[in-house]
């Protein structure tokens, strides 16, 4: 089984990048957020949208079992990410902990680096900003850094963490999401490649 995620800012190209790595492979490439569809209750579906993080990394653990492979344009790496920039009473330790007691090793992480003018230049072409803030132009950009930050220290803790576990943790590969789509695909799939010839 491998777990592939692609993290990254909104904007950052994660969607095109899923779609056409799962268009190129034998891996089903989902949007966490449609995979997550197995959420049942209200309560769950609430989760989904509105922040209980523990319960996004439990119905993250249910939807992608370990015994399958998906790439999937985010998984528990964006709930801590997010958990940890939105809720200051939610440490990223505390979300990197249950994320790790859900089983939730991820073998990749592709990482999609764009600078924030590029990620909001591309919400903008496509109606809509990213990222729900209220400040403008320059809210959105403080956030979307605010955001890549907490990214790389949820990304660092995540590995450190598994690796304190036992677990090898996740290869992590930082691509240049100003890069055209088909480029990070090719370098995606040599990852993926050299993973697979190892098992």
């Amino acid at each position: 089984m491998i777990w592939a995620t692609i993290e990254g800012i909104d904007g950052a190209g994660k969607t095109a990048l899923a779609e056409a790595l799962g268009a190129k492979t034998a891996f089903p490439s989902a949007r966490a957020r449609e995979a997550l569809a197995i959420a049942q209750s209200p309560t769950e579906k609430r989760a989904i949208f509105f922040g209980d993080m523990g319960l996004q990394l439990d119905l993250k653990g249910r939807a992608f079992p370990r015994d399958s492979q998906w790439i999937t344009d985010r998984g528990p790496l964006s709930t801590i990410a997010y958990g940890a920039l939105d809720n200051d009473d939610v440490p990223c330790e505390r979300l990197i902990r249950a994320a790790l007691s859900y089983g939730l090793f991820v073998d990749v992480v592709f990482y999609v680096d764009v600078p924030v003018t590029v990620a909001l230049e591309r919400q903008r072409l496509r109606g809509g900003m990213g990222v729900d803030d209220l400040g403008g132009a320059e809210g959105d950009f403080k956030a979307l850094e605010a955001l890549a930050e907490s990214y790389n220290t949820a990304i660092t803790r995540f590995v450190e963490a598994c690796v304190d576990r036992g677990h090898p943790g996740p290869d992590v590969v930082i691509l240049d999401g100003r890069r055209p789509t088909e480029d990070l695909a090719e370098a995606c799939i040599g990852v993926l490649k050299r993973i697979l010839s190892g098992r």
